[in-house]
C-alpha cells in the first residue's frame, strides 16, 4: 500500500513493486491536480487499485488497513505547498 502514490516517487515505486510481484494499492489525495498522469507515465495505471483518501481521516486509515491487510504500507503523501506545510504542519 502506498500512500501518496500520485507524488514525484509514486509511479516509480509503484512500478518496481509490480515488477516484484506485488499487488499494489494506491491512495491519492481527493485534491490532487494531474492526479494520474505520472502513473500513467510508469504504465502501472491500470495495474494497481486506487483510493481517493485523507490521511488526516483516521477511520480511513483503519478501514482500508482492516480490508487489505498489507504486508508493506510506503508513506510518501506530504505537503505539496512548502508554505502551507508550515502554517498546517499535521
Amino acid at each position: 500500500m502506498i500512500s501518496g502514490i500520485t507524488g514525484q516517487d509514486g509511479g516509480y515505486l509503484a512500478k518496481f513493486l509490480l515488477e516484484n510481484n506485488y499487488r499494489v494499492y494506491g491512495l491519492y489525495s481527493r485534491g490532487a491536480t494531474d492526479t494520474f498522469s505520472k502513473l500513467k507515465e510508469h504504465g502501472v495505471f491500470e495495474k494497481i487499485e486506487l483510493f481517493d483518501f485523507d490521511l488526516l481521516e483516521f477511520t480511513n486509515i483503519c478501514r482500508l488497513l482492516r480490508k487489505y491487510q498489507p504486508d508493506e504500507f510506503y508513506n510518501l503523501a506530504a505537503q505539496s505547498y512548502v508554505a502551507v506545510s508550515w502554517e498546517e504542519p499535521i
